[in-house]
């Protein structure tokens, strides 16, 4: 079965989502990656991805992101193909409106999001709280455990959109003792995939995921599970659950975390032991849960492919 991977706007980490999960599925599958500037297929657009999907062979477009493609996604399933949404942000109005910190942004998004789903066939979700919304699927990443490289200080790693609602201000009232505060992407530390996975293999790195209000998922917490690497998180991280048999979580942005991530710094072999072994098992378990999803789609839509 052909499945179309689609990331057709500049939403952070979905093109290294889509990339993962090309290589985790197995045999019968064939996955395209169809990316803004992709190789494969010259894309210079996002109208140039959706006219090379109405040209294609039917099968199952996988939409990461709401951009283009999810907006003309009633045509889509009029050429044939199986349209499957990625909701990252299942959410109400005002939730938006809250996370965005955007009243127009919010609304517009609500609006949007609410009619174009009608000419979907169906939706995935990545936190199991939003079951109601589609089928709950982790989201895919193969771990990468490089080898670290030496370095002359502990870093703490700010990684992502700096917003109120992931304590940025609390990040840079941080005082640098005993560690180095770096933030990504930035123009001193670079801006690609291939930059992030340099800083993720330096040794001894912390990543600051906190969040102060509910959230659906975070591509920060599945970059630590990639990397295997250790991170502060707040009470409203979707996974605290597993994730503090794991790693070691803050849970009150409160309190004064210096002597918190000292704490960390001073036991940081064994949390990167237990991030790593998390990280294997998270994956083999996601693993199994995309190629069944994509086993029952092709059973549900062998007679259109």
């Amino acid at each position: 079965m052909k499945i179309y991977g689609v990331v057709d706007n500049d939403r952070w980490g979905l093109v290294g989502a889509s990339n993962d999960l090309s290589k985790i599925l197995n045999e019968p599958f064939s996955y395209s990656q169809l990316h803004l500037e992709c190789n494969n297929g010259n894309f210079s657009n996002a109208f140039s991805i959706f006219l090379y999907l109405l040209r294609s062979k039917k099968g199952c477009v996988l939409l990461w992101s709401t951009g283009l493609c999810f907006l003309l996604s009633f045509f889509l399933r009029i050429k044939g193909h199986h349209v499957v949404y990625c909701y990252h942000e299942p959410a109400t109005m005002f939730q938006r409106i809250k996370k965005a910190e955007s009243l127009i942004k919010g609304i517009a998004t609500s609006i949007l999001i609410f009619f174009t789903t009608k000419f979907i066939h169906e939706c995935i979700v990545f936190n199991e709280k939003n079951k109601g919304y589609g089928r709950f699927l982790h989201l895919p990443y193969v771990p990468q455990f490089n080898k670290p490289k030496p370095c002359e200080k502990n870093i703490i790693l700010f990684l992502g959109a700096r917003l109120k609602s992931r304590s940025y201000e609390k990040f840079k009232s941080l005082e640098e003792k005993g560690f180095k505060k770096i933030t990504f992407p930035s123009e001193e530390y670079g801006h690609t995939e291939f930059q992030k996975k340099s800083i993720f293999s330096v040794n001894n790195v912390i990543v600051w995921n906190i969040f102060n209000t509910p959230y659906n998922q975070s591509g920060v917490t599945v970059d630590c599970f990639k990397y295997g690497v250790p991170m502060l998180a707040s009470k409203y991280e979707s996974e605290i659950s597993e994730l503090t048999s794991s790693f070691l979580v803050n849970t009150s942005i409160k309190e004064n975390l210096n002597n918190q991530i000292q704490q960390l710094f001073g036991e940081y072999d064994r949390a990167q032991t237990n991030a790593k072994s998390f990280s294997l098992g998270r994956y083999h378990e996601l693993s199994f849960q995309w190629n069944s999803f994509f086993c029952d789609v092709r059973m549900r839509s062998n007679a259109f492919f």
